[in-house]
């Protein structure tokens, strides 16, 4: 279900600000207009819908397609070293695509085929289900669908951030002071 809910965010994003996904599409050489970027977006919020709605294979494997596809976007930027300030997945921030999309995309597939193989129901599974249940399970979800906008948004930002040098005395336990 997280992996659908960060598709849902990111569709929604290139709905209202296609801009980032566009720029990345033109530095990659590929159609970029603003209407086809707004088309992706719909398409991702339509597959996570209808996921949603129904659950099954067909979305699983529509939304295995779309993730597919991100990582070979990837992948080609990073082969092609690509000028790209932000791969456009998830709004504006100015995240270059990384090696950390292309594992996150990669894993997404991976979950995602399983899902068409083990086809789960609609509301990924919790329509019924008791409160008791629905609750924690939607925390987790939240909770995971931050950390994977983070891994996404985030941990590339910090991973290029300059070092700073750490003092000896403290990197050398012999010598820091007592």
């Amino acid at each position: 279900m997280a992996l659908m809910l960060l598709l849902l965010i990111a569709g929604i994003q290139k709905i209202f600000d296609p801009t980032s996904t566009s720029g990345a599409l033109r530095a990659a050489g590929l159609p970029s207009r603003r209407i086809l970027v707004r088309t992706l977006g719909s398409v991702e919020v339509v597959v996570v819908a209808a996921w949603l709605v129904s659950g099954g294979r067909l979305p699983a494997l529509a939304a295995a397609l779309l993730y597919a596809g991100f990582a070979w976007f990837v992948v080609n930027a990073l082969v092609r070293k690509l000028p790209i300030s932000s791969c456009g997945c998830l709004g504006s921030t100015e995240t270059p695509p990384t090696v950390i999309h292309v594992v996150m995309n990669t894993f997404a597939v991976a979950m995602l085929l399983s899902a068409v193989i083990f086809p789960i129901s609609p509301m990924g599974g919790l329509v019924g289900a008791e409160w008791r249940l629905v609750l924690p399970y939607m925390l987790m979800v939240g909770v995971s669908v931050y950390m994977l906008y983070a891994l996404l948004t985030v941990l590339p930002l910090v991973s290029q951030a300059p070092r700073q040098e750490v003092p000896i005395f403290l990197a050398d336990p012999v010598r820091s002071p007592r």
